[in-house]
């Protein structure tokens, strides 16, 4: 696949990973962070959101919204190949698939599907069956029970405070939307962060409506942070999803691997599962054979509580942190 990529300078990756997970803070606070002038910092951000390799969007908590997170892995049915492009044009276009990818190795596609109940998400896989017959060659169905997103700590030395973001993991209280919240969460989400009173305009409704229901929706930690999502394909790095098989159901190993991932600069996130393996690991390097000796230093660490590993190559994806709304809106259709 040829894709353009571009060639930051240090100066850029640094500004890339100290706004990562603060996309709204001034340009002024990160120049002084870095000790570089503030029109520096405004020139970089504006030219990366141009070329395609940053975009601002508000990161929302699908736990605090009551969902549950149902991970899909795929290849199609060899009678089915005629219509894979209608089969993801359904996926991509359904308001509660929150990631989608096209993949290399055991599985085809992936794609992440959002709702309250398991019953829901039976109906869902229900539905394409009867629209396009049993595409599903070989699939695997698991519960994602938490997920942690990494600054891209790769492109850069500079080291923020915060170095991750955790959503899910323990049991949450429902957060109740009604129709604006759920508007102004989409506004939010779905196209990029913008101003409130832009947010406003779009919407039809007052300023001080829409800053009332930000701030509801921060403080209940439906919108985790505002942060940049970073295209790495774009940047000549290749994509793979790490699946990890482990022995057995050990809270050690759980929070020992969290650690290993935390530490391993390429891993950008890292999610814990219940089906057929425990634990994924998305991981983003400039050459293939970082992954392997990635593979062989976890090989090294916790070889003996772990079955096996397994390597997905991301062709293509959309990005996980989309408006999830939706999948409230799809429930209460039901």
């Amino acid at each position: 696949m040829n894709l353009a990529t571009f060639k930051l300078s240090e100066r850029d990756r640094a500004i890339l990973v100290t706004t990562q997970f603060d996309a709204f803070q001034s340009a002024v606070t990160v120049a002084k962070r870095l000790k570089v002038k503030s029109h520096a910092v405004h020139y970089s951000l504006n030219s990366l959101r141009e070329k395609g390799i940053i975009r601002s969007v508000a990161l929302i908590n699908p736990f605090a919204l009551g969902l549950q997170q149902f991970g899909v892995f795929f290849s199609l049915a060899p009678q089915s190949q005629d219509s894979p492009q209608r089969v993801l044009e359904e996926l991509a276009a359904h308001p509660a698939v929150a990631w989608l990818a096209e993949l290399g190795g055991r599985y085809q596609y992936g794609f992440t599907y959002c709702c309250r109940s398991i019953f829901e998400f039976s109906n869902f896989l229900e539905q394409l069956a009867a629209r396009f017959g049993d595409i599903f060659f070989e699939k695997t169905i698991l519960t994602n029970l938490s997920f942690t997103l990494f600054r891209k700590r790769y492109l850069s030395n500079t080291r923020p405070e915060n170095d991750c973001l955790i959503q899910g993991g323990k049991l949450e209280g429902q957060v109740s939307l009604d129709e604006i919240d759920m508007a102004v969460l989409k506004a939010y989400a779905s196209d990029g962060v913008r101003s409130q009173q832009q947010t406003a305009r779009t919407l039809g409704i007052p300023r001080s409506t829409v800053q009332y229901r930000v701030q509801k929706l921060e403080d209940s930690g439906v919108i985790q942070n505002y942060i940049h999502l970073i295209s790495a394909r774009k940047l000549g790095y290749e994509v793979y999803r790490l699946l990890v098989h482990a022995r057995g159901f050990s809270q050690q190993l759980k929070a020992s691997l969290f650690e290993f991932a935390r530490n391993e600069d390429s891993v950008v996130n890292f999610i814990h599962c219940i089906g057929d393996w425990d634990f994924e690991m998305t991981v983003e390097v400039a050459q293939s054979s970082e992954i392997t000796a990635l593979i062989q230093r976890l090989n090294r660490t916790h070889g003996a509580h772990i079955h096996r590993t397994e390597i997905l190559t991301i062709f293509k994806q959309s990005q996980s942190v989309q408006y999830l709304g939706g999948a409230l809106e799809t429930s209460k259709s039901k």
